[in-house]
């Protein structure tokens, strides 16, 4: 009888609704941190990977020198901080004009000026309009906006290929 009184109690049921809300609220938390972990594991590994992929500069200057000293000592004992936000990449998508072309990958360049490699897969719709192409019918200069997912080496795997017209 004690057990049912109690469940029955206005202070159990605010315990219950209590106790829900925080395991919404932890989730929620550690679903932002999973997301923030994905983006920031793609701008490294694309960092990482950048001289291979297009020759470019070396690793460290995409993301700001982590370790270079400045001679402002406000940031972080003298070393230049990471930066808020603005040069982390969408892992997920790309936008831009297509630079280069191979068999199955292209390199696109968007408005920042940031080259990234696209792999086209045998699933992997490429859509103008209403109309499916293949990747043959892509050429250096069209404009294209992909949606995929990223991998270790800070490529895009693309899943959709959308071709604007010029």
């Amino acid at each position: 009888m004690e057990m049912e009184k109690l469940v029955k109690s206005g202070y159990f049921k605010w315990t219950l609704v209590a106790i829900a809300a925080l395991i919404i609220v932890l989730g929620a938390f550690r679903l932002g941190m999973i997301v923030g972990f994905r983006k920031a594991n793609f701008a490294y590994g694309w960092e990482k990977n950048y001289p291979g992929n297009f020759g470019g500069p070396r690793p460290g200057m995409m993301m700001g020198d982590f370790g270079r000293p400045t001679r402002d000592v406000r940031n972080f004992g003298g070393f230049q901080p990471f930066n808020d936000g603005r040069f982390m990449m969408n892992p997920h998508g790309a936008g831009g004009k297509i630079v280069s072309i191979a068999s199955t990958t292209f390199a696109i360049k968007g408005g920042d000026n940031i080259e990234k490699t696209v792999i086209v897969g045998k699933d992997t719709s490429i859509v103008e309009r209403r109309q499916n192409l293949s990747i043959t019918d892509l050429k250096t200069g069209d404009e294209v906006m992909v949606m995929g997912d990223p991998n270790e080496q800070g490529q895009i795997n693309a899943k959709f290929i959308r071709l604007f017209n010029k």
